[in-house]
């Protein structure tokens, strides 16, 4: 659950899949779409964040992250103040990995945040538990080597 009233209900990772896992090479695409749900009416427009992270740091962004993709859902199509109580939404983010992106084991972080302040909206795990202000989703990426 994110703030008090959105929650990631799924995801579907699509890349090349090998042996259960998703791989792709430095240059590619994998295409993320997250299921949302809204348990009631939002005030405020949220931007969706999408990061790959690696465990090399990345001179680029100047951390972990090899691939981003921040956007309002839909692309902007769908602002969160428009989201219907009650609705699934389908979110869809296509990640570019960074094409000097090292091989090895990634993982996804997701979230939402305020562009005027970049605020992220806490996160709770599904018994309440503190997850900071981004959910890891659990299927791993393997960036194959150049």
């Amino acid at each position: 659950r994110l703030g008090p009233a959105v929650t990631l209900v799924g995801y579907t990772l699509r890349g090349a899949a090998r042996d259960g896992t998703v791989t792709a090479a430095p240059g590619e695409t994998i295409t993320l779409d997250l299921y949302w749900s809204v348990d009631a009416k939002l005030d405020r427009n949220y931007t969706v964040f999408t990061h790959l992270l690696g465990e090399a740091h990345n001179p680029r962004t100047q951390g972990p992250v090899w691939g981003q993709h921040d956007a309002q859902p839909a692309d902007g199509g769908y602002p969160t103040t428009q989201w219907l109580v009650g609705d699934v939404l389908v979110d869809r983010h296509v990640l570019p990995i960074d094409g000097e992106a090292p091989a090895g084991s990634y993982r996804i972080e997701v979230g939402l945040y305020t562009v005027e302040d970049g605020n992220r909206l806490e996160v709770r795990g599904p018994h309440g538990e503190d997850w900071g202000d981004r959910i890891l989703l659990a299927t791993p990426v393997t960036v194959a080597p150049r």
